[in-house]
């Protein structure tokens, strides 16, 4: 099996675990290319079945960014830009390599790494694994954990700003919980994913079969700066920009402006659903 002209480091999660950030901090080092579209979904959307909703929804969203891009007139960025996104709305995953997506970007030959970050990737299967070290060669691979009751909790922020939108702001605590108890007590997909999301000991084993290089982060290490720095440069061989760290380090990536706090009622419910007591950190 021939090795991909570049290598690659891709985070693979958790949801709700920091990956926006991780995101920006392997942007400001040197060599490493990541792309603009942060989740590019390749190797999920494979594992999922012809006609799913959710590649229905990765389609429109391609097609939105298309019809909103100004004419860059052969500009490289537009070019990769328009690339990617044409790709994403006019072909199925499985018409293209995973290659293709960064094609046209710039200044290539000078980064030693191609990146991207897409949370769901953690929970790949090992079929879908095998196909992503065949196309990815022995990519460097960083998983994020996070405190799973917290993680569930900023998890539901997240949804129910999506399913309502800013409606969902004016609402009390009380009418909060409602909704969140409402949600679990459905056990449905959604319940069905944190709990996914939340094994990260089974995650880190899966990849750890198939690639060599396997990053597992706490999520409170970028409250350290020294630290994170440390962590990701050792991991990448590679130097970080300083004063971008610091900046990123500041910023409250995908933060809900309304805080939250649960009931005891919700907790001891989220205990139950999630045996959270059961779950591996690494």
């Amino acid at each position: 099996m021939s090795s991909p002209p570049h290598q690659y480091v891709i985070g693979v999660g958790s949801q709700r675990c920091g990956t926006t950030l991780l995101f920006h901090l392997l942007s400001s080092m040197q060599g490493i290319f990541m792309h603009p579209l942060k989740e590019l979904h390749y190797f999920d959307s494979l594992q999922r079945p012809p006609g799913n909703s959710f590649r229905a929804l990765q389609k429109r969203g391609a097609e939105r960014r298309l019809a909103s891009m100004r004419p860059w007139r052969g500009h490289f960025r537009g070019r990769y830009w328009r690339n990617t996104n044409e790709l994403l709305a006019n072909k199925e995953q499985h018409e293209y390599a995973y290659s293709d997506l960064f094609r046209y970007i710039p200044g290539r030959s000078a980064n030693r790494f191609l990146g991207e970050i897409t949370p769901a990737y953690m929970l790949l299967t090992d079929s879908s694994l095998m196909k992503m070290r065949r196309e990815v060669g022995n990519a460097r691979i960083i998983l994020i954990e996070r405190d799973p009751l917290q993680r569930v909790i900023s998890a539901f922020k997240l949804h129910i700003t999506r399913s309502v939108g800013r409606e969902s702001r004016s609402f009390s605590d009380a009418e909060l919980d409602r909704r969140f108890l409402e949600l679990l007590e459905t056990r449905g997909t959604w319940v069905d994913l944190q709990r996914a999301f939340n094994q990260y000991a089974d995650a880190a084993a899966r990849y750890r079969k198939h690639f060599d290089h396997v990053l597992v982060m706490d999520h409170t290490i970028f409250k350290d700066q020294a630290a994170c720095v440390s962590r990701l440069e050792e991991f990448l061989g590679t130097r970080a920009n300083r004063d971008q760290v610091s900046r990123h380090l500041k910023v409250k990536y995908n933060s809900h402006k309304r805080g939250y706090r649960p009931s005891n009622e919700v907790i001891e419910v989220l205990q139950d659903r999630f045996m959270l007591s059961g779950v591996d950190m690494l």
